[in-house]
């Protein structure tokens, strides 16, 4: 059976960064939401929870110019669970548990003080511990045991750069 998927992710925040001579130091706090779903065709309902992680952002990054205008990049975060959307519900794993980590390395040029492009490779990895029941409805009632899960996205982009 196939089903179809959809995938969306947003996030709001606030960034600041100490400019040095040939580098930057910054500081990343804000929230963000992921989403993964599969949708029932009209054969078939996908017997598996759709994903839906909102978290606490927080993170670091640097920016190095090693040949004016390009520069390297790298950022971490660490991803602080709000929820974990239906694979929490009573009907799956009402005990999960669990966050994420985030990594980017990119690579730029400055075209003047305020544009730039950018090229990047994200890796988002979200882990979870289900920590199932006996008693629990989903195990009792439809025999679903899982110690945990691990979510993992790899994500590029090209971008123009304004900065402020």
């Amino acid at each position: 059976q196939k089903f179809e998927t959809n995938a969306h992710s947003i996030g709001v925040g606030v960034r600041g960064r100490l400019p040095f001579r040939t580098a930057e130091l910054g500081a990343v706090l804000g929230y963000g939401l992921h989403a993964f779903s599969l949708d029932s065709t009209s054969k078939a309902t996908p017997d598996v929870p759709n994903a839906s992680y909102g978290f606490l952002r927080t993170g670091l990054d640097a920016r190095w110019t090693f040949y004016d205008p390009f520069y390297f990049g790298v950022a971490a975060a660490f991803l602080l669970a709000l929820s974990h959307g239906q694979i929490e519900d009573k009907a799956w794993f009402p005990h999960t548990s669990g966050n994420g980590v985030e990594a980017e390395f990119a690579f730029g040029t400055s075209v003047s003080r305020l544009i730039g492009f950018e090229a990047a490779i994200s890796l988002q990895r979200y882990f979870m511990s289900f920590d199932p029941l006996g008693h629990d409805a989903g195990v009792r009632d439809s025999g679903r045991v899982a110690g945990g899960a691990v979510d993992q996205y790899v994500s590029g982009r090209v971008a123009m750069v304004i900065r402020l």
